[in-house]
């Protein structure tokens, strides 16, 4: 997650991210891919799954096949960590035929995944206003962050809550607002909302317990609170032994 100097935020930078919107995932097996830096959030819609009914609101008939070409390979790239090139056809695209809904979350996460938050704070925030589709509010959030706007961050936040989408989008927006607050010394605030999502949730080995009980488990490491860390370390354990990196973080602890 980046932090408003662009460094990786110290509460939740070793936090693996849940893909967001169309995509579920897993609890059992999950592992920590990358440095701090790379935890980035979301995906964009599969370009597969775009018809041609869809383009058809926005895009003219004689553009279709190229628009669909052209998000192909930018989805190719993107999905394959060439954001350069993603970047490069995305724009492309949105220069021939501005503003289709497909092209801009693409555009905007690409943006995002290259530390452009400025730009893919206004671009996701144009597709948000076409489509009314919460799943990039989490992605615009540390966006705000990102670039020391605590005001559009708190409005996101609250519009986040109030449209109340997937479970997997609240939880990954929220875990962005606990690390905002982390960073900003509010240590009680984040916490408290950590623990009441957390009494929400029916099943511990759901991906989303497990992410908010080690961002928990971080909170209280961070602070100097050994006993609470390992505490929340030992109940993500005991539901997944392989989840992140917990077995050497509780080896760590003294």
């Amino acid at each position: 997650m980046p932090s408003p100097s662009g460094k990786p935020s110290e509460a939740v930078a070793r936090l693996p991210h849940i893909p967001v919107g169309r995509t579920k995932t897993r609890a059992k097996g999950v592992a920590v891919k990358g440095s701090a830096g790379e935890t980035k959030r979301s995906s964009p819609r599969p370009v597969g799954g775009i018809s041609e009914d869809e383009l058809g609101g926005v895009v003219p008939n004689r553009m279709i096949g190229l628009a669909r070409k052209t998000l192909k390979q930018a989805g190719e790239a993107y999905e394959r960590d060439r954001y350069e090139d993603a970047l490069r056809l995305s724009r492309k695209l949105d220069s021939l035929v501005p503003d289709i809904p497909a092209n801009l979350e693409l555009l905007g996460l690409t943006q995002y995944r290259m530390g452009k938050y400025q730009s893919a704070l206004r671009t996701l925030n144009k597709h948000f206003k076409l489509t009314e589709d919460p799943s990039q509010m989490p992605v615009m959030m540390d966006c705000a962050r990102a670039l020391g706007k605590s005001g559009e961050l708190d409005h996101w936040w609250a519009l986040l809550r109030d449209v109340s989408p997937s479970r997997e989008i609240v939880t990954e927006g929220r875990i962005v607002y606990c690390g905002y607050l982390a960073d900003s010394g509010e240590f009680e605030k984040a916490e408290t909302l950590l623990k009441q999502a957390l009494a929400r949730e029916v099943n511990p080995t759901k991906l989303t317990a497990i992410r908010q009980k080690y961002l928990l488990g971080m909170l209280y490491e961070r602070q100097g609170d050994i006993a609470q860390a390992r505490e929340a370390y030992t109940e993500i354990l005991r539901v997944d032994r392989g989840a992140y990196d917990i077995a050497e973080r509780l080896a760590g602890l003294t």
